[in-house]
């Protein structure tokens, strides 16, 4: 049986009106087939089960540079329904989407690969702005600016039984008026690697990450910019969770009531080769300025004179040679804390053209921007 290929095609206003446990999918019900869906833009469709755009049963369809916007909404999974299966969706838009569950998407012991992807201004009456993932083990979510979503609990992203992956990320400005505006985790242990957690918001627990009854091993992440919350402005550990914190710098965050980096209640994470602001210092771990460069589109990369310049562990990112901005990890011979791996040499000129500075060496990097040269001539002024 072939399976089609949807490409150039919008879809707009469309409704399912089943109510079966099976029932969803606005636009596109997939059954166990894989189609491509490309170039497609999805607005303002409608599904009173699942997926307001999209559903996947049992399918690997491969959804990729399509735009799902204009209030998308379902129950569960506003943009796109996932059902088992391992479906892609990639180089897409996902954003003012609606639902009680996973604003623009939900994966629903799914095996879904989430790339490249930018999901905001997504809305979730209940748990998981941006993404829920239900009993997901293998889902993984990397290369994405998740922003600006909001849900009482998990505005960016809810796992529930879940050990996904969230890698390469840019976590930031999400709000859950509970808990986890960043991330929430209920008996999950996800991975995540080399994301930054910046600006998110809850009222009550974790502003970056949230984890209940859970064991997250966070690698290489940055939480600063004032995630807020009232307790734990960058992390919150509750009933029994044990997270491990490797090579990441939690500063300059904030906290109403508890503490501001780390807030724990019968929970005991593991800490160490990282910089965090008032303590809880592990083997190697420090509490000093890590001084980021504070301008430009990535203000959290670090200064030469950063005391956070090889000081991780080697082998705590192991597996991963890359930082947040896809440049090699370490550099010297030890890897630096934070999302981003210093690259440069000390080389630092002043552009007049561009009013900026320029740290040069294979890459520099102008006001935020990573270019790539072979040569370049430079004369005296």
């Amino acid at each position: 049986m072939s399976v089609p290929n949807i490409i150039k095609n919008t879809f707009t206003a469309n409704r399912s009106i089943g109510t079966e446990d099976v029932s969803g999918g606005g636009a596109i019900y997939n059954y166990q087939g894989s189609p491509e869906i490309k170039n497609c833009v999805f607005q303002g469709n409608n599904a009173v089960n699942f997926g307001g755009g999209i559903f996947n049963f049992g399918s690997n369809s491969y959804i990729s540079s399509c735009t799902f916007s204009n209030k998308n909404n379902a129950y569960k999974g506003g943009a796109i329904y996932n059902f088992e299966g391992s479906p892609s969706i990639i180089d897409s838009t996902l954003k003012e989407s609606e639902a009680n569950y996973g604003g623009a998407i939900y994966n629903n012991q799914s095996s879904a690969k989430i790339e490249r992807c930018t999901i905001n201004e997504n809305i979730s009456t209940l748990k998981g702005g941006g993404i829920y993932n239900h009993q997901s083990n293998y889902t993984t979510i990397s290369y994405c600016t998740i922003k600006w979503n909001l849900a009482v609990d998990g505005a960016g992203i809810y796992n529930y039984s879940s050990n996904s992956k969230i890698l390469y990320s840019f976590v930031t400005e999400n709000s859950a008026s509970s808990s986890g505006g960043g991330i929430s985790n209920e008996g999950s242990n996800p991975e995540i690697v080399n994301c930054l957690f910046d600006g998110n918001d809850a009222s009550n627990f974790g502003g970056g990450v949230y984890n209940g009854t859970s064991s997250p091993v966070i690698t290489n992440c940055t939480f600063s910019g004032r995630n807020n919350a009232d307790y734990g402005g960058a992390v919150c550990n509750r009933s029994s969770s044990s997270p491990v914190i490797k090579n990441t710098i939690i500063w300059d965050n904030q906290s109403t009531s508890g503490e501001r980096s780390i807030d724990n209640s019968s929970s005991t994470p593991s800490v160490t080769y990282s910089n965090v602001q008032d303590g809880l210092l592990g083997t190697g771990s420090i509490n000093a300025d890590p001084k980021f460069i504070g301008t430009g589109e990535h203000k959290y990369m670090l200064q030469p004179t950063s005391p956070c310049v090889d000081t991780g562990s080697n082998v705590a990112i192991s597996g991963y040679s890359k930082d947040l901005l896809g440049n090699s990890r370490i550099i010297n011979t030890k890897v630096d804390m934070g999302a981003y791996e210093y690259q440069l040499e000390g080389i630092f000129l002043n552009s007049p053209g561009n009013g900026s500075g320029v740290f040069l060496n294979t890459n520099f990097i102008v006001s935020g921007t990573t270019t790539s040269i072979s040569s370049l001539n430079i004369e005296a002024f």
